[in-house]
């Protein structure tokens, strides 16, 4: 999955939780910030190929 899928994820499941009821509206915005902390994590795929001394700083400072 690629960036953009996760961000307008994310974004959809933010504009569904304006009009749910408190349950599902917790649930729905769980779900958004999961999606967006995948954002912030690369994939396994660029995990093999970036030196794990530049990931860690990448990942600090997504953390930051």
């Amino acid at each position: 999955m690629d960036n953009s899928f996760l961000k307008e994820q994310a974004d959809r499941c933010r504009r569904l939780a304006e009009n749910a009821d408190k349950f599902t509206k917790r649930r729905l915005l769980d779900l958004a910030g999961r999606y967006e902390d995948r954002l912030a994590i690369p994939s396994p795929a660029v995990r093999s190929l970036i030196p794990a001394s530049l990931l860690e700083a990448r990942l600090a400072d997504a953390r930051s």
